[in-house]
């Protein structure tokens, strides 16, 4: 093996493991912020009045990765999800009659990164 082709390796196998512990230190710093956070959503019906309730969705920070290996996106997503019934005030079109309507609206409960 002469000096030429030795060169080229040696500084590929640098740059690979500056990226590593580039990228361990950066990961130890800093937290993936995946989580719960509540959100007013205005729940709008057809003849019953508009209301905002608040509801939790997954939102946040997932770490995305770009190496020489290939690339890892991840994404915050629900792991537990749960049902709510949000009480609407409405009135029926030919009577005009007051009820009441359940209606029904997801949130998220827990949240983790996944891939994409």
């Amino acid at each position: 093996m002469t000096s030429k082709t030795v060169l080229p390796q040696a500084v590929i196998l640098l740059v690979l493991v500056t990226s590593h512990v580039w990228a361990a230190k950066y990961y130890g710093k800093h937290k993936e912020v995946c989580k719960p956070w509540s959100f007013n959503v205005a729940v709008v019906v057809e003849g019953c009045q508009t209301r905002t309730v608040l509801l939790n969705q997954c939102a946040g920070t997932c770490f995305t990765e770009h190496s020489f290996s290939g690339k890892s996106c991840k994404c915050c997503k629900p792991v537990k999800k749960s049902a709510v019934k949000v009480p609407l005030h409405c009135k029926d079109k030919e009577s005009e009659s007051p009820y009441r309507y359940n209606h029904s609206m997801e949130q998220h409960e827990e949240c983790s990164c996944f891939q994409c």
